[in-house]
């Protein structure tokens, strides 16, 4: 499956619920204040919008058609791969990690998360669509989605509990089961 166009990705995001989860992330990105902020697969920026305006962003993806719609909500931008993140260790007070791992196969899963782990001193959001039987809607999306690995809740949280703790967990619905989970890196 390819993936949508920037532009295209984006109207997805708004027309299939981004403002629900928007409204989840709000408060738990509000006291970032300036700090650094690495978003690890942040596309096309989206996410930018619910940081404080004078939080520091860092867009981190793989995808350089969407890297370059992110141009314009930051002019700090990487082309790069999760699993070797091009950033000195503890560079980052805070990291983010949206929709993200459901592309990535285990063993790349465990290394992007040590990365981030790596480079990050405060505190990582990470948000994933769980993988979960049921609704036609989240069925089409999955299909759509260029994502091809799902995960349960509890294998996310094993999996992002290896190199971080996890201090506050959630679950919401929209079309998708989502985990939410604001964690610490460990050691």
């Amino acid at each position: 499956m390819t993936t949508l166009p920037p532009r295209i990705y984006d109207l997805a995001q708004t027309l299939l619920g981004v403002r629900a989860t928007f409204a989840r992330l709000a408060p738990r990105l509000a006291d970032m204040g300036d700090a650094l902020v690495l978003d690890v697969g942040g596309g096309t920026g989206l996410y930018r919008q619910l940081l404080p305006k004078s939080a520091r962003y860092v867009c981190l993806d793989r995808d350089a058609t969407k890297l370059a719609r992110a141009r314009a909500v930051s002019p700090q931008l990487i082309l790069g791969d999760a699993t070797c993140i091009p950033i000195a260790s503890k560079a980052m007070n805070f990291a983010l990690c949206i929709a993200v791992a459901h592309h990535l196969p285990d063993d790349a899963l465990r290394t992007a998360l040590r990365e981030m782990a790596r480079v990050v001193r405060t505190r990582l959001v990470f948000l994933e669509p769980v993988a979960a039987p049921g609704r036609p809607v989240g069925r089409l999306l999955w299909r759509l989605d260029a994502g091809s690995h799902p995960r349960t809740h509890e294998r996310l949280l094993d999996e992002v509990s290896v190199s971080f703790a996890c201090e506050r967990v959630e679950s919401y619905s929209i079309h998708h089961r989502y985990l939410l989970c604001d964690a610490v890196p460990r050691g």
